[in-house]
Formats: C-alpha cells, sequence, structure tokens
C-alpha cells in the first residue's frame, strides 16, 4: 500500500470490522479508484499489516 497523504485519509472510506463481507467490500470500493481503510473492531497489541485481496465475481476476478 502506497503511503496516504492528510488529503487522501480524510477522503478514505473507512470500514469497521475485518470480517469477509468487510474485505469484500473494500476490494470492491478499491476496485472503483476509492481509498479504504479497515479498522479491526476488537484486536488489540497487534501491528498494522497490508493485505492484498482479490473477489471472484461472475465473469472474472476484482482486485
Amino acid at each position: 500500500m502506497e503511503a496516504m497523504n492528510t488529503e487522501s485519509l480524510a477522503k478514505a472510506i473507512y470500514i469497521i470490522g475485518n470480517g469477509v463481507i468487510a474485505k469484500a467490500l473494500a476490494v470492491a470500493l478499491s476496485g472503483k479508484g476509492k481509498d479504504v481503510i479497515i479498522i479491526r473492531g476488537s484486536v488489540d497489541g497487534q501491528p498494522d499489516y497490508t493485505e492484498n485481496m482479490e473477489v471472484e465475481v461472475e465473469g472474472g476476478w476484482f482486485n
């Protein structure tokens, strides 16, 4: 993930939760050119990390 500046962070879409629905939504929004940040809701003391995800949809892959 590229570093985001303050303006990008202000315009980003924040999704609370790190489940499969949140991840699929993040992939879909990212595929439409939106900056998306997933915020984990209940994990303390764990480091931040970046994941690259793909979702299979009718007609092919969406990433």
